[in-house]
């Protein structure tokens, strides 16, 4: 298979329609092979009649057609040659084949790759899962049940163990077994070309279930595991170290079966062979010849191959000893982790529920994995996965009581998990988590549990594709962690919840698929979204941790029994609301985490608000239960203690009972909670007059003010009780004076007082003076609660304190004293005049009950009355006192009061007593005052009042007492309500403090319109009625007035009036605002004015008056003439536009007036005319379109309105202006003049005359042009003749000069049309190239078309051009063209001989080639050519492959031989060719010949070859058939001198077969030994067939037993052609080099053993020397090229530095030094002023951009020269195609010019080409515009941009010089446009002169070419980056030193050299052993 590696086009075709066991035939093959010559050349190979039935196909029985056979096979394929596509294979077949590992294995070479990670014991099944990954997808399109069979075979005796992996899949053709070999060949990178309809169909079937949408497959189980082309290779060599992989398709005849091992990849290694390749045995079924003995259990599967469809069978052999002991002790272990890896595959998407045991579980796959354990045959151990119960899946699902489900969709929305999450709850009295619930002993070796043991966390089981990937797991999600804010779940709940996230396809996992790569970041991706899953429906919800919580809430309540609940009470119903009620079972005691709690005992809660404590009174289960009873919770009721303090009934939820505090704690916190309840009363007398318990007083007894503190048990000051809390009982103090009557045990309470602690006073009650008569007394001092009063707390009393003193005194009154009388005392108010009788102890006393009191009591300026005296114990009571009298303030008055008390003898009757008397209660409403007029408010007669409109009314009220004064009180608001007109409002003052207040209000009567302002207004007043009340004040009656309101005399309007000039001069009123029209320029005259008051009373104007009147168009004031009523003269405006604001005003102390009108011009006389158009151009003999437009003006410039009576006076003038046509209309407030026609007259300026009468004029000039255009001519007729003239041009050639054409008018005038479209006419017969374009003509009306390539046969020929104008085509001249035979050009190549032929390998030279290069006429050219001769390999193709061989010549006329050229030396089909090129080295062909066959045949034999090489084989005289082989199976070829396969031919052609000896002779330094071992057939010498294709195989060549031989010695087995019998072959081919294969004899295996391990020492140490011999080479190399580096990089720098010029050593410091001043520098040039640009630049994505912005210019006037000339392109913006030419165009709306750069024709070398021809060298300059830009950017297309638009446009310094210059131009050509520096432009046609050929100042273009930056610019910016590239040079130089001093140490270079002269020595001890092993000396 030589020919395969070296790369030869072959395909190996095998016979087997018969019993022939042959080998392959090569069929050459290329891309100019179809399949008939490949079908033709199998039957040339082969005998096959003419009349028999065969079929071609492939190793995969897919048949070769003419419509696939490029599709299925490549070179090196093989194919089968059969009867019939179903004809099973009469021998085997070897395909070989290669599988090199792919390209990802670098690619993903970082990936995680290893089996033994994370600490697991032995990953074994992890292994066993890679191979059922590739069978569970080969099945999964299975019609029926998909099996998988796991076998383990156990030999004890032979230790031939080994490890089946079956399934009844799909199977693998040969292709496919090819693939699966090549290691990391995904199945994205898989190229399968053999597949039959069946298979594709096949595929189809998988990609609509395997590859569809994720949704639609429940949990991902699509059965598509099998992606990375790695798992299997790693998992057989991790098992064992040799594999196996037998595999048939569905109806296919043919067993493919493919082996490789570790031991046969080392062979190949050792022996220098491709590793990655093997072959593949196509076979029948049930064929195990091949098979050695000792493999009896391969044979025993092969033979049950007979009853399988389709099957794939991997054998695994060669076990590693560390697996073989677990998988049989560990066997129950490792089988439950495959059913827990396959669990959802094996039992469905529910997983091992009993629906998936009875086959209901919906999407259940039916797959069923089988292991077995066998030994010496026999089944010891059998399971199926299925029927695996307690796999931890199994102990998962059944364990769970509810599953809450979920999915998770990635932000690219094709990322999906699936995941559901268990809840396992705790029964009783333990754990259900299979998790949580391990028991120790069950982690046996193999054990599952080991890998999933946890104590805190709860883990969620990842699946990929519905398979576990067994090392990654996910610790819950954010939304389903432990919250702060969700306490009513119990924290271990969290851990009793287990889970399964199953994702697509869409995450990355490992290769070996024990780790997820990317799934936990991808999770954690905030884009990602989580939905809850409920019956399969995906369910949108706001939060699904909320959601979570409630589900994790419910299955708490629901199925955790952790609480046992004991000492069932009764059943009691319980109350919840609107009506309803829940029955609850009543406990006396509950079991709890081992505690029992009963009730009685004392708790306490915990994360409860606040923290209790209290005493258990019952526990309460939900429902009607009886009995002992366990539960998840309940709830408890309890006594909240100190009950002191709470006593009520708390009801919580068990979990709250604080399972950590014991019964002392609680008792402790109680007690500590009592300690802090008030315990007594502290008593303090702060003013003294305390009063002790048991206290005797013989007076009255004054009881002291106290001070009291309520202190607690821990003698702290409290004010509320204590409370857990926020919310604390405030406490108050009770006072109370009691008076005891001892007889009756009755106590009368004197005074109760209740005080309250406030923050910054205590409790304190005031000084009593209640103990007056004689008798017990008792203070009694009580601590109460303020919410209620009560004195007890919880039936206990709360602290108090009684103090107990006595009272006894006289009663005999000695005098009296003056009682408290009211605060405030009124006029008019009576009030009670308490007086208190004392004895002489000034002790109360009684009055004598003998008499009545008659008590006397006056006062000065006031009278007192009372209406009775009354006795009242200890005091004599004046009832009822009344006061009348005058107080004059608010503040009232003091009186000097006398009472008197007589009766009683020796009393002290009288007493004296100041007293303050305030006014009375409010009686009246009075007026006090109106405006500055004041009343006399006493008096009560009713005014009227006066008040002038506009004014303000201020009015003063008072209120006054019955006695006449000024009084007040709270809310004393008087409201005036007034009537008489409407919309009066009501007015308020407030008397409240002074009793006083004013009444305002301005009246604002307006006039009113209608019939009321015919009123006589001197008489307008109204009458206003006014009541004014007290608000809320019933008993003051309302005060009424009458008011009367007169018209103001104030100046109210103001009226101006002017002379109306239509009515004689008649004043008019000149109203508000109101425009007045003038004539514009004039004076408004008699201008007057009057002022009025409001009642239109006129008003005389004073001089005050006078000087306070304003007008705004005079800056001095007229006083008299205002003061005659007059106003200054007003000026009108010049302008009809302008408006004069007038206004004349008057300011008055109260109001100003103010009046305003506007002044308007109007137009005078016609005085001028303005004249607007927009015509610039006037067409010969057309009418104007667009109008002229005619505007009088009067002498102001104002724009008269013009009618009908101005268009007779108005004329127009002109030369040849036809007057008749011309049309007059008004349009707006302007006169249209249409249809202006010259018909006859010079072009040019024509000047026009519009006249008004005789009056004025006005002149504009109007540019007359050529007419329409009628006719068609040529601009040059001396270069293209019409008529009978014809131009003669030779075939193919291009034309000279261009073919130009001008429009022409009626009057032979040339028509300056721009765009108008020309096309070019031709004869049939005539081709031009490129094809004629239609053009447009430009701005002069030329169209000018390209040079064309004319191309026709010989004759005469027509062209004509053709305009189209106005959908009308206007006929050119005609114009003939004579074409000529071009016998310089060739069209066609000739070659001789031009058939196939054939030479043979080894050739002197290929035939001699005639070569001829024929013009059009069939003649030789005349012209020289490079001419090429060109062959390849292979067929015809469209373009000269690259490996192809060129040889070159040259031709002077078109005639040439082709000798003496080399053949080609392998032997092949070749395709030559000749072909015409442009230069020597030019491999671009212009001309290409027909293409020549060649047939390369081999040549003689010379040699003989071994396909492969065997090596040195070691024999010995041994029993053992193995140890007497010297070759097994050996290929020799007949070989030419150039290494091509050749054969044996007869005379006449045919291919003959031969023989070859073989014998065993010595070696040639022993020649004349006659010891010779035999061959197995007692011979030596051997005869064995050849083909007729030159190969002969040998086979089995094996030494005799005993046979004869020196031991040790070397030995030659001798091979060649054989020349005995009749027939020999050598007769005509000569001598033929045997191949001779030296063996090594011995006498027994112990001696071979021996040889055969120095051999392979030797072979070793030889490559050892190799390695170091190569290692030192390439050291010496590499130091040699890093001291050439070195030299190297110095040289730069010294060249650096001379551009620098720095002569000196430097160092990196200056050098930075040297950067920055340069940078400085750089950045000064570029912050100079230069010309910019002024356009703004577009930029995007294949935009050039816009055209001022591509080029700068230096020179200042040539860059305004340019910029003028390309004023229309400059904001042009060039794109680089069409299509974003056409999408700018469509976004600026077609406003912005585009030019697309792929409809720019190029042309090369036009940028630099030569100026014009003249005869002398020309003055003034002339250079091409084009050369003086200096392109910034995109330079090639830039140029192509310029060189268009500007053309071959010349710049000169002057006029003259350019004339001068145009004068030698046109006499050799035409001359371009020339623009001179003095601002001129002579046309391409001569013409220059006038304003459109001046070029403007700089600062009139709108767009300038920018300016380059300075030479110092570019030599600064030149200097820098030498700078840089001096640092850069040193540092390489740095960077190689240290490479030259780090990387060759010389000690390691001696090391290695040492070590190489020690293995030189090994080598020759290695040698010295063989030779004395062998007995012989070298």
């Amino acid at each position: 298979m030589d020919e395969i590696e070296n790369g030869n086009n072959f395909l190996y075709v095998f016979d087997r329609r018969h019993d022939g066991k042959s080998g392959p035939e090569k069929v050459y093959i290329d891309e100019s092979y179809s399949f008939p010559d490949f079908v033709e050349e199998v039957c040339t190979k082969f005998p096959v009649e003419d009349d028999e039935d065969f079929v071609i196909c492939t190793t995969g029985r897919n048949p070769l057609k003419e419509e696939n056979f490029e599709k299925l096979v490549q070179p090196g394929d093989s194919v089968y040659l059969l009867r019939t596509i179903t004809q099973p294979l009469q021998a085997p077949v070897s395909e070989k084949i290669e599988f090199q590992p792919h390209y990802d294995t670098l690619i993903k070479s970082g990936m995680y790759e290893y089996y033994a990670s994370e600490g697991h014991a032995n990953p074994l099944p992890f292994a066993f899962a890679e191979l059922i990954d590739n069978a569970l997808a080969a099945t999964r399109n299975n019609d029926g049940p998909r099996i998988i069979n796991l076998s383990i075979h156990y030999d004890e005796h032979s230790n031939n163990h080994c490890v089946c992996v079956y399934d009844n899949g799909k199977g693998m053709n040969s292709r496919q077994l090819n693939n699966w070999a090549i290691y990391r060949l995904s199945k994205f990178n898989r190229q399968e070309r053999d597949t039959t309809s069946k298979e594709s169909s096949d595929r189809t079937k998988l990609r609509s279930n395997g590859d569809a949408d994720p949704s639609v497959i429940p949990k991902s189980l699509n059965s598509d595991i099998s992606w990375f082309g790695v798992g299997g290779k790693q998992a057989v060599f991790f098992i064992g170290s040799s594999t196996r992989v037998i595999s048939k398709t569905k109806h296919s005849c043919d067993v493919h079966e493919f082996t490789m091992s570790m031991a046969d990849f080392i062979r190949k290694e050792l022996k220098k062979e491709a590793i990655f390749s093997g072959y593949i045995r196509n076979r029948k079924t049930t064929d195990c010849s091949h098979i050695e003995n000792w493999e009896k259990v391969t044979k025993r599967l092969i033979q049950t191959e007979k009853d399988d469809e389709s099957f794939t069978r991997i054998v695994v052999t060669d076990i590693k000893p560390e697996h073989l002991l677990y998988m049989r002790s560990g066997f129950d272990g490792w089988t439950k982790q495959l059913a827990h890896i396959y669990h959802y595959y094996i039992h469905g998407p529910e997983g091992n529920t009993v629906m998936s045991r009875e086959r209901k579980n919906v999407g259940a796959l039916d797959v069923q994995i089988h292991v077995n354990w066998f030994e010496q045959g026999k089944i010891k151990k059998s399971v199926e996965l299925g029927k695996i119960d307690d796999d931890l899946e199994s102990r998962y699902i059944r364990s769970c009581m509810d599953t809450f489900e979920f999915v998770y969709i990635g932000s690219d929305k094709v990322s999906k998990c699936e995941g559901v999450i268990r809840y396992h709850p705790f029964l009783y009295d333990k754990e259900t988590n299979p998790t949580l619930s391990i028991d120790t002993s069950e982690m046996d070796d193999g054990g599952e549990p080991a890998q999933v043991i946890r104590n805190t966390r709860s883990l969620i089981e990842c699946f990929w594709n519905g398979r576990l990937i067994p090392y990654t797991f996910i610790e819950g999600f954010e939304w389903c962690r432990p919250s702060k804010k969700v306490l009513t779940i119990p924290s271990e709940c969290f851990m009793r919840i287990t889970g399964c996230l199953f994702t697509n396809d869409k995450f990355q996992v490992s290769t070996n698929k024990l780790t997820f790569i990317d799934l936990d970041a991808r999770l954690r991706d905030p884009r990602g979204v989580f939905y809850r899953t409920i019956l399969g429906q995906t369910q949108r919800t706001p939060s699904i941790q909320r959601a979570f919580m409630e589900w994790m809430r419910d299955c708490h309540e629901k199925f955790d029994k952790q609480i046992k609940f004991l000492k069932y009470e009764k059943t009691k119903t319980k109350s919840i609301g609107n009506g309803k009620s829940v029955v609850w079972s009543v406990y006396n005691a509950i079991e709890w985490d081992g505690r029992i709690f009963r009730k009685g005992e004392m708790i306490r809660t915990q994360r409860t608000n606040p923290i209790i404590s209290g005493t258990i009174k019952s526990f309460l289960l939900a429902g009607d239960l009886k009995g002992d009873v366990y539960a998840v919770g309940g709830e408890i009721e309890m006594i909240q203690e100190p009950s002191k303090i709470y006593g009520g009934i708390k009801t919580y939820a068990i979990t709250k009972i604080d399972r950590t505090s014991s019964d002392a704690d609680v008792q402790r916190i109680i007690q500590e909670e009592e300690n802090r309840l008030p315990a007594r009363i502290r008593i303090e007398w702060p003013e003294g007059n305390e009063i002790v318990d048991g206290f005797i007083s013989t007076s009255q007894v004054a009881i002291g003010a106290m001070k009291l503190t309520i202190l607690n048990r821990r003698n702290e000051k409290i004010d509320k009780l204590p409370a857990a809390a926020g919310h604390r009982r405030k406490l108050h103090m009770r006072q109370q004076l009691l008076s005891v009557d001892p007889k009756n045990q009755k106590k009368t309470s004197i005074t109760s007082h209740t005080t309250q602690h406030g923050k910054t006073w205590p409790y304190w009650f005031k000084r009593i003076d209640a103990a007056k008569d004689s008798g017990q007394y008792e203070i009694h001092l009580q601590v109460i609660l303020a919410e209620n009063g009560s004195d007890s707390l919880q039936n206990e009393r709360l602290p108090s304190h009684v103090i107990r003193f006595t009272v006894e005194t006289s009663s005999v009154p000695t005098k009296f004293a003056m009682g408290l009388l009211p605060s405030t005392l009124r006029i008019g108010v009576p009030f009670d005049f308490p007086l208190t009788l004392q004895n002489s102890d000034n002790t109360p006393a009684r009055w004598p009950s003998a008499n009545k009191p008659k008590p006397l009591i006056n006062a000065r300026q006031l009278n007192l009355s009372y209406q009775k005296a009354k006795v009242d114990g200890d005091q004599v009571i004046l009832k009822n006192v009344l006061a009348e009298g005058t107080v004059h303030t608010l503040q009232g008055k003091d009186f000097q009061t006398t009472i008197r008390l007589p009766g009683i003898k020796g009393f002290q009757e009288m007493q004296t007593l100041r007293i303050r008397l305030f006014p009375g209660l409010p009686s009246r409403i009075a007026l006090a005052a109106f405006g500055d007029e004041v009343y006399e408010y006493k008096s009560k007669e009713n005014k009227v009042l006066r008040v002038e409109n506009g004014s303000e009314m201020k009015m003063t009220i008072v209120c006054l007492d019955y006695m006449e004064n000024i009084t007040c009180e709270d809310k004393l608001v008087a409201v005036c309500k007034m009537t008489g007109l409407p919309a009066l409002p009501n007015i308020h003052c407030d008397l409240s403090q002074t009793g006083r207040g004013v009444l305002s209000h301005r009246f604002q009567v307006k006039k009113k319109g209608g019939k009321d302002k015919k009123k006589d207004e001197k008489d307008r007043t109204y009458p206003i009625k006014m009541v004014i009340k007290m608000h809320d004040k019933k008993n003051i009656p309302p005060l009424e007035l009458d008011l009367i309101l007169e018209p103001s005399t104030q100046i109210q309007s103001l009226e101006i009036f002017y002379p109306d000039p239509l009515n004689g001069g008649t004043l008019v009123k000149i109203k508000k605002g109101h425009d007045l029209y003038c004539e514009s320029g004039a004076l408004l005259r008699n201008l007057s004015f009057v002022i009025y008051d409001e009642a239109k009373r006129p008003v005389v104007i004073d001089n005050t008056c006078a000087l306070r009147m304003k007008v705004n168009w005079v800056a001095a004031s007229a006083v008299d003439l205002y003061e005659q009523g007059k106003l200054p003269d007003c000026p009108v405006p010049t302008s009809v536009s302008e408006v004069k604001f007038c206004q004349v005003s008057l300011s008055g102390s109260n109001r100003s007036i103010a009046i305003s009108f506007n002044l308007k011009a109007t137009p005078g006389m016609p005085a001028s005319m303005r004249v607007t158009h927009s015509v610039k151009e006037v067409r010969l003999g057309v009418f104007t379109t667009d109008p002229i437009y005619v505007n009088l003006q009067d002498s102001y410039g104002n724009v008269l309105e013009v009618n009908q009576r101005h268009i007779p006076l108005l004329k127009v003038e002109g030369e040849s202006l036809d007057d008749t046509q011309i049309k007059k209309t008004i349009q707006g407030n302007r006169i249209a003049i249409e249809n202006l026609q010259f018909n006859e007259g010079p072009l040019g300026t024509r000047a026009v005359t519009i006249r008004y009468q005789a009056l004025f004029a006005e002149r504009f000039m109007l540019q007359l042009c050529a007419g329409t255009p009628v006719t068609v001519g040529l601009t040059d007729r001396s270069q293209i003749d019409e008529g009978g003239n014809f131009v003669q041009i030779l075939s193919g050639d291009r034309m000279s000069d261009p073919i130009k054409v001008q429009l022409f008018d009626g009057w032979g005038n040339a028509c300056n049309m721009k765009g108008i479209s020309v096309l070019l006419g031709k004869d049939h017969g005539i081709k031009l190239t490129p094809a004629a374009p239609t053009v447009k003509t430009n701005a002069e009306g030329i169209a000018s078309f390209p040079l064309l390539t004319v191309t026709a046969k010989c004759g005469t020929y027509y062209v004509q051009p053709r305009a189209l104008f106005e959908r009308v085509y206007i006929e050119g001249p005609k114009l003939a063209f004579s074409v000529l035979p071009n016998n310089d050009k060739a069209v066609k190549i000739q070659v001789s001989p031009s058939e196939q032929f054939s030479i043979q390998a080894g050739s002197s030279c290929l035939p001699e080639f005639t070569v001829d290069l024929l013009s059009e006429e069939g003649s030789n050219i005349t012209s020289p050519a490079h001419v090429c001769m060109v062959y390849w390999t292979g067929g015809a193709r469209k373009d000269i492959p690259g490996h192809a061989t060129w040889k070159h010549s040259f031709s002077e006329s078109g005639h040439l031989m082709f000798g003496n050229v080399e053949p080609p030396r392998i032997a092949c089909h070749y395709s030559i060719i000749f072909c015409t090129v442009a230069s020597k080295t030019s491999k671009a062909p212009t001309l290409i010949s027909d293409r020549v066959v060649l047939q390369v045949t081999p040549g003689i034999p010379t040699n003989l070859v071994p396909e492969d090489d065997p090596g040195t084989p070691t024999v010995s005289n041994s029993t053992q058939t193995a140890n007497r082989t010297i070759i097994k199976c050996m290929k020799l070829r007949l070989k030419d001198a150039n290494g091509n396969n050749t054969y044996f031919t007869n005379d006449d052609g045919t291919r003959r077969s031969g023989y070859i000896e073989v014998t065993i002779q010595p070696p040639k330094n022993n020649l004349k030994s006659v010891t010779v071992p035999q061959f197995e057939s007692k011979t030596t010498s051997l005869r064995l067939p050849m083909t007729s294709d030159g190969v002969a195989t040998i086979q089995n060549v094996i030494l005799s037993e005993n046979s004869p031989g020196a031991d040790g010695s070397e030995y030659v087995l001798h091979c060649e052609i054989s020349s005995s019998g009749s027939d020999n072959p050598l007769t005509s081919v000569g001598r033929i080099d045997p191949y001779m294969l030296k063996f090594i004899f011995c006498n027994d295996a112990k001696k071979q053993a021996e040889i055969t391990k120095l051999q392979s020492k030797r072979d070793n140490i030889i490559k050892g020397c190799e390695k170091y011999k190569n290692a030192i080479n390439i050291s010496d190399q590499l130091k040699n090229q890093l001291n050439n580096n070195l030299k190297e990089q110095r040289e730069r720098k010294k060249e650096v530095l001379a551009v620098l010029d720095i002569s000196t050593p430097i160092n990196r410091i200056e050098i930075r030094r040297l950067t920055i001043e340069s940078q400085r520098r750089l950045e000064s040039i570029s912050n100079r002023s230069t010309r910019q640009c002024k356009l703004q630049d577009y930029n995007e994505k294949d935009v050039l951009g816009k055209i001022g912005h591509l080029a700068k210019i230096k020179d200042p006037n040539v860059a305004r020269l340019i910029s003028w000339t390309m004023a229309g392109d400059m904001d042009c913006i060039v794109t680089k195609t069409t299509e974003k030419a056409q999408e700018l165009n469509r976004t600026f709306q077609g406003y912005q010019q585009v030019l697309p750069l792929d409809t720019v024709r190029r042309q090369k070398g036009h940028w630099d080409k030569p100026l014009p021809r003249v005869d002398r060298t020309p003055a003034g300059n002339p250079r091409y515009a084009r050369g003086l830009l200096i392109v910034v950017k995109h330079t090639t297309d830039v140029q192509e941009v310029f060189k268009m638009l500007l053309g071959d446009t010349i710049v000169m310094d002057d006029l003259e010089s350019a004339n001068a210059y145009r004068k030698q131009v046109i006499q050799y050509g035409p001359c371009p446009t020339i623009l001179t520096l003095d601002g001129n432009r002579v046309r391409s046609t001569g013409k220059f002169g006038g304003k459109q050929n001046l070029c403007p100042p700089m600062e009139r273009l709108n767009a300038v070419f920018g300016e380059p930056q300075s030479e110092d610019y570019g030599h600064e910016d030149n200097r820098l980056e030498k700078l840089k590239e001096l640092v850069h040079i040193m540092d390489e130089e740095e960077r190689t030193i240290e490479e030259m001093e780090d990387g060759f140490p010389q000690q390691t270079v001696d090391k290695n050299k040492n070590e190489f002269e020690e293995m030189k020595v090994a080598l020759r001890k290695c040698d010295t052993q063989l030779e004395i092993i062998a007995g012989s000396q070298k």
